[in-house]
């Protein structure tokens, strides 16, 4: 039916999609997920500065690991918030469980609005991409210079970043488990609890002005 040429051409075509085929199916299924994931949680991301209350609101900003753990401290002491997060799959897992969790993109004003940042008394940055933490940071800051913003740091090098954006607490990554667990140790050697508090907590002062020196050097 074909002539030689066309006939080479074609099975150069057949062999090439073939061998890609495996490689973008992944893609695209991701592609797909993503889609239709997106369409669903963000009609819920604009309803949110309509149905939740005011006081007593703190945004989060990643609801991974870290986030998760400050959503559950703050459900417990009752207090009112909502967590936008990138993830599709754990925006509806999250949901599932119960936490006022929404599908958003940090860097829009659009939907940082709609999750109610006018409102919030805090934001929280809880997210481990430094580029994404940063820039969320610098956005929220311009938009409102009074806000308190608490930063989840990577290490020292971007605790020094985040604090020349305008962060006004941030918190160390590695520094709170070692603290806890030289607390243990502490424990298991006989110092009261008091005592013991009492130093982990001028560690952190410590650690806060050593950022702060950092900074104005």
């Amino acid at each position: 039916i074909y002539t030689n040429d066309i006939y080479r051409i074609l099975v150069v075509m057949i062999a090439l999609t073939t061998a890609a085929t495996p490689r973008l199916m992944p893609l695209v299924d991701k592609f797909k997920s993503s889609t239709v994931n997106s369409d669903e949680t963000a009609g819920q991301v604009m309803t949110l500065a309509d149905s939740h209350p005011v006081a007593n609101k703190i945004l989060i900003l990643g609801f991974g690991r870290v986030g998760k753990i400050v959503g559950k401290v703050l459900k417990k002491a009752k207090i009112d918030f909502v967590a936008l997060d990138s993830d599709p799959k754990r925006v509806l897992e999250t949901q599932k469980q119960g936490y006022d969790v929404y599908f958003g993109d940090y860097s829009s004003v659009k939907v940082l609005k709609a999750a109610g940042l006018e409102d919030s008394q805090a934001v929280i940055i809880a997210f481990r991409d430094t580029t994404l933490c940063n820039q969320a940071l610098a956005q929220i800051r311009q938009l409102y210079p009074n806000l308190p913003i608490i930063c989840r740091a990577q290490n020292r090098e971007h605790g020094v970043e985040l604090r020349q954006l305008g962060a006004t607490e941030i918190v160390l990554e590695t520094l709170e488990p070692s603290l806890h667990l030289a607390s243990i140790a502490l424990n298991d050697a006989g110092i009261k609890s008091e005592e013991i508090e009492n130093k982990l907590e001028l560690l952190r002062k410590d650690n806060s002005a050593a950022l702060g020196s950092l900074v104005t050097g």
